[in-house]
């Protein structure tokens, strides 16, 4: 398959997700731009992912990532969405390039410092460099995410928290 021919295959099926995402069969009474949407649609995504409030989330970093995992396996459309957009969106060509290249900077900086602050208050243990143990959370929850899409018995809230118990993390049974 010719790379052309991929890329509009991708954006037709990423069409039909993203409007499944946004409520099922609604039809549109204008004519929309497909990647403005797209785009429109993963801005609206991190509305509620809280991780990068001015302040630490009340019930701290690491409960703020679990309750996101959970909310992330509520919402399967959203979520193959938007893991479909970030693969794709690693070609410098992609229109959601520069979006997810300072969603993932911004991103990673607020887990860092939401590790820190988890550190000092005893939740995470002392260990290596806050800022690799931060991207090794993210990417931790986005391969889960993809394990999650592609085996519908993949329990990846369970799978988060083994995680978090094997860096030795205090978490909550809830």
């Amino acid at each position: 398959m010719c790379p052309s021919h991929q890329r509009a295959c991708s954006a037709a099926f990423l069409g039909n997700s993203a409007i499944r995402a946004v409520g099922g069969t609604r039809r549109f009474s204008l004519v929309i731009r497909q990647q403005g949407l797209l785009i429109a649609l993963l801005e609206e995504r991190d509305i509620g992912s809280n991780l990068a409030q001015a302040q630490p989330p009340a019930g701290g970093f690491v409960q703020a990532l679990r309750d996101l995992v959970r909310r992330n396996s509520a919402d399967p459309g959203m979520v193959r969405l938007f893991a479909t957009l970030a693969a794709e969106s690693t070609d410098s060509d992609h229109p959601a390039h520069s979006f997810f290249q300072e969603r993932y900077a911004m991103v990673r900086n607020a887990a860092t410092a939401g590790v820190e602050n988890e550190r000092h208050r005893g939740i995470l243990p002392p260990g290596p460099d806050p800022a690799h143990i931060a991207a090794s959370l993210l990417a931790v929850m986005d391969g889960l995410q993809t394990q999650w899409l592609l085996d519908d018995a993949f329990d990846m809230v369970a799978a988060f928290d083994a995680h978090l118990r094997a860096i030795g993390a205090r978490i909550d049974e809830r």
